[in-house]
């Protein structure tokens, strides 16, 4: 199991995945790559585009 933080103002996305009974250490991404979830293969996202949009609609403030 995992769970994902977008954090647009700092431009990262934090994902969070559960290691036996607890959660581990984040890994943190840039919004200049792409991403894939190991729980959920066909989960992918371009955090790139994520800031694209994020930008045009006035939620990220850079």
């Amino acid at each position: 199991m995992e769970y994902w933080i977008v954090h647009p103002g700092e431009r990262v996305l934090e994902i969070y995945r559960l290691d036996k009974e607890d959660y581990a250490k984040p890994a943190i991404f840039e919004f200049v790559d792409s991403v894939a979830s190991q729980t959920h293969p066909m989960v992918e996202s371009s955090l790139s585009r994520l800031r694209e949009v994020l930008e045009r609609n006035g939620f990220a403030s850079y």
